[in-house]
């Protein structure tokens, strides 16, 4: 009898936070109407010090609802033309500043209608919102580093192994900051139905998660929406 207590009384002190970090978990699909009593109080929490393009301020507030931490970090989202759909760096000048006051982009691809890679404007609201949860992510990484660590990180992604390493965990992170089904609606998208090239398509596969790895992720982190045999 006592052990029974004792482990119920367990299971009622852990449960609050098995629940907690699922509540923390967006939704398999999310959208503007999902949030729209929500988004304003995120641009008044999260407005400080960030810059953005008025059509991504929903996708880019909603992303950071889950960065706390980055609540007042200068953050400016932006286009450039780049190789891949989105990128985040710290500005040149964080080598001389605190890690508080350093200030980060995050750049769109302005050319990603040309290939090889996959435009923005094709991936759903739902997609646009996981490839922010993960360039977010990044940055917060960055945060947590020395200007030297910055540096070394910035040298060691050059060579494959690290770089592979680096965006997977980078994408594990997101996922247990809540973006699971967002990251794996853009991966799925990428990999498995966009026109892009196979080339291109072959480089997401080798550096990011791919979207079966995704989903293995999520139900160690007890991802709502599985069906309960899947992946035994």
């Amino acid at each position: 009898m006592k052990v029974a207590a004792i482990v119920q009384v367990v299971i009622l002190c852990c449960l609050p936070f098995f629940l907690c970090g699922q509540e923390n978990y967006f939704p398999k699909e999310i959208s503007v109407e999902d949030y729209k009593d929500s988004l304003e109080h995120y641009k008044d929490v999260y407005g400080q010090n960030k810059s953005y393009p008025d059509k991504f301020s929903d996708h880019f507030f909603l992303a950071l609802s889950k960065y706390p931490q980055l609540k007042n970090t200068e953050i400016d989202l932006s286009y450039k033309r780049l190789f891949t759909t989105m990128v985040a760096r710290p500005k040149p000048s964080f080598i001389f500043k605190l890690r508080k006051n350093r200030k980060y982009t995050i750049a769109i691809n302005k050319a990603a209608d040309t290939k090889p890679a996959v435009s923005i404007k094709e991936v759903s609201f739902n997609a646009k919102v996981g490839i922010l949860g993960h360039e977010l992510s990044h940055i917060l990484h960055y945060k947590e580093k020395s200007a030297l660590g910055v540096m070394w990180d910035g040298i060691r992604y050059l060579f494959s192994g690290f770089k592979k390493k680096y965006e997977k965990q980078t994408d594990e992170r997101a996922i247990k900051h809540g973006f699971g089904w967002q990251i794996y609606e853009f991966s799925d998208y990428v990999v498995n139905q966009s026109d892009a090239p196979k080339s291109y398509k072959e480089y997401k596969k080798n550096y990011y998660l791919e979207p079966e790895e995704i989903r293995k992720i999520m139900k160690q982190y007890n991802y709502p929406g599985f069906e309960r045999n899947e992946f035994k």
